[in-house]
C-alpha cells in the first residue's frame, strides 16, 4: 500500500486481521472492530462488544459512528465481526441489519464502509462477498492470518498480544509479593507525615522526582530491600494532585507536570520555613542529593520533617539545585493559563500533542508493580492510572478492565468513574487518532 520502507506493510486481508490484536492487545472475541482509513494509511482502531438480541441497531450504529468521528482525518472505514454466531449461507451473514445500519451512518458521516470480514474460532471470510470462487465456503483457515507477512513482520519487532482481554490485564508473575502488609503499613505511615504537605511546593516536586527518577530508567522499587520506596509511591497517591500530575510527568515531562498543577491551582503554599520535604532513604540518596537519617523513622528525612544530617553533623541545608522548587515566583498570566490548559487537556485527551510513550510505557510497567503490593484505596489509584494509560494508548477494552478493578478495589473511587464515563461516551484521546502520534506507531508505522 506504500513504498515507505518504514511503514509496515497490510497489502492483504490476512495481514490486516492479523495487525487487530497487536492493535488492541488481545483476540477480540463476539466482538466488532473497525478501523479508519485516511487515504491508503490505517488510522484508530476501535473494538466494541457485539449488540444484544434486544439492542436497537440504529442507535448501535450511530454509537460506534460518534466515536470514531474524533477521527477528523478518515476517508472511509473497514470492519471485522469477531463472532461464532450461526452463518449458514454466503448471502445471509450474521449480524446483517446491524452491518445495514452501520454501512448507512458512516456512510452520512463522510467514512463509508469499503470492506468487512468475518472471523470465528475456525475461519475467517469476506463479509459481502457471496461468490464462494473467490472467497470459499465456509471460510479460510486462521493459520493464512497467523503466517501472514504482516504477522511475522509485527513479531519480529517484539509486538504480541494476549489470549484474551482479562490475560491482557492480568498482573505480572509474583504478584504475590511477600511484604505487602509491611508495604502498606509503611505507606499508612507516609501518608500521616505528608497528610497536609503533599500539596506544599517543595514536598510535591520532590515526590515528583522520585517517580521522575524511576521512570527514567532506573530499578523499580519493588525489591525486598525496596519496600519503602513502593511504600512512598503508593501513599503519595492518595493526594489527587499527585496521582493526576504523576500521569502528566510521564506524558509531557516534569516541567509539565510541576506548572500544570501550579497553575491549575492544586499546588502552591511554599510550606514551613526550614522543612525538608520526606522522601524514601533510596530517593534521598539518589534523587534528591540527601543523605539518609540515622536512626529516626523508617524513610525519607528525620522524623518530624527535621533536615538530613550529613555524617552526624549539623543539619543539611536545604540543596536548591537537586532538591528544587517550583517555579521561582508566580507564572505570567498568559503562561499560567496555557500551562493549566496543557496539563488538563492531557489528562482528558484534548490534546494532538504526542505523549512521550517511552516514559508512559515505563509507567505502566512500574504501576503493574505496585498494584501487587497495593490494596483499597492505593490499588484503586494505581488501577485508575493504568486503565488512563490504557485509555491513552487508545486500548479502550483494557482501560474499561482496569476501571472496573478499581471500583472493585474501593467502590466508588471517583477517578475509575469519572474515565469510564469519558470512555464510554466515546471520548478517545486525539493524539490516538493520528498514526504520526498514536502509542501504536511505537509498533510500526501502517500504511
Amino acid at each position: 500500500m506504500t513504498s515507505d520502507p518504514e511503514r509496515l506493510h497490510l497489502g492483504t486481508a490476512a495481514d490486516l486481521l492479523s495487525y487487530i490484536p497487536h492493535a488492541i492487545g488481545f483476540v477480540p472475541v463476539e466482538s466488532l472492530v473497525v478501523l479508519t482509513l485516511s487515504g491508503g494509511r490505517v488510522g484508530a482502531t476501535l473494538r466494541v462488544d457485539l449488540p444484544g438480541p434486544d439492542a436497537e441497531a440504529g442507535s448501535y450504529a450511530e454509537g460506534v459512528a460518534a466515536i470514531l468521528a474524533s477521527d477528523t482525518a478518515a476517508d472511509g472505514a473497514v470492519m471485522i465481526l469477531y463472532t461464532d454466531a450461526r452463518w449458514s449461507e454466503p448471502g445471509r451473514p450474521p449480524y446483517g441489519r446491524v452491518v445495514r445500519e452501520l454501512e448507512r451512518t458512516l456512510r452520512a458521516a463522510g467514512t463509508p464502509l469499503r470492506d468487512g470480514w468475518v472471523v470465528s474460532g475456525t475461519a475467517w471470510r469476506e463479509y459481502f462477498c457471496v461468490d464462494t470462487r473467490c472467497c470459499p465456503w465456509p471460510g479460510r483457515p486462521l493459520a493464512e492470518i497467523s503466517d501472514s507477512a504482516a504477522s511475522a513482520e509485527l513479531v519480529l519487532r517484539g509486538s504480541s498480544f494476549s489470549p484474551s482481554v482479562e490475560t491482557a490485564a492480568a498482573l505480572p508473575p509474583g504478584s504475590a509479593v511477600e511484604g505487602k502488609p509491611s508495604v502498606e503499613a509503611l505507606a499508612a505511615s507516609y501518608r500521616r507525615r505528608c497528610e497536609r504537605t503533599w500539596t506544599t511546593a517543595s514536598q510535591f516536586r520532590a515526590t515528583l522526582l522520585v517517580w521522575d527518577h524511576l521512570l527514567s530508567g532506573r530499578r523499580p522499587p519493588l525489591g525486598r530491600q525496596e519496600h519503602e520506596t513502593a511504600a512512598f509511591l503508593l501513599a503519595g497517591l492518595s493526594c489527587k494532585a499527585v496521582r493526576d500530575s504523576v500521569l502528566v510527568l510521564a506524558g509531557c515531562g516534569l516541567e509539565a507536570a510541576e506548572q500544570g498543577a501550579r497553575a491549575c491551582g492544586a499546588v502552591g503554599d511554599p510550606g514551613l520555613p526550614g522543612m525538608m520535604p520526606v522522601v524514601p532513604r533510596s530517593a534521598a540518596g539518589q534523587t534528591l542529593a540527601l543523605e539518609a537519617p540515622r536512626g529516626g523513622e523508617p524513610g525519607g528525612s528525620a522524623g518530624g520533617g527535621q533536615p538530613a544530617r550529613r555524617g552526624g553533623g549539623q543539619p543539611a541545608a536545604p540543596n536548591r539545585e537537586s532538591i528544587g522548587f517550583i517555579g521561582g515566583g508566580p507564572l505570567p498570566a498568559g503562561d499560567r493559563a496555557g500551562a493549566c490548559r496543557r496539563y488538563s487537556d492531557f489528562l482528558v485527551g484534548r490534546s494532538f500533542e504526542a505523549p512521550r510513550w517511552d516514559t508512559l510505557d515505563a509507567a505502566h510497567d512500574l504501576l503493574l508493580r505496585l498494584s501487587a503490593v497495593s490494596a483499597d484505596e492505593s490499588q484503586a489509584a494505581v488501577h485508575s492510572m493504568l486503565g488512563w494509560i490504557e485509555f491513552a494508548r487508545g486500548r479502550g477494552s483494557l482501560a474499561c478492565v482496569y476501571f472496573e478493578r478499581a471500583e472493585r478495589a474501593c467502590p466508588g473511587y471517583r477517578l475509575a468513574g469519572l474515565l469510564k464515563e469519558l470512555l464510554l461516551r466515546g471520548g478517545l484521546p486525539e493524539w490516538a487518532c493520528s498514526p504520526d502520534t498514536a502509542w501504536s506507531a511505537r509498533r510500526g508505522r501502517l500504511g
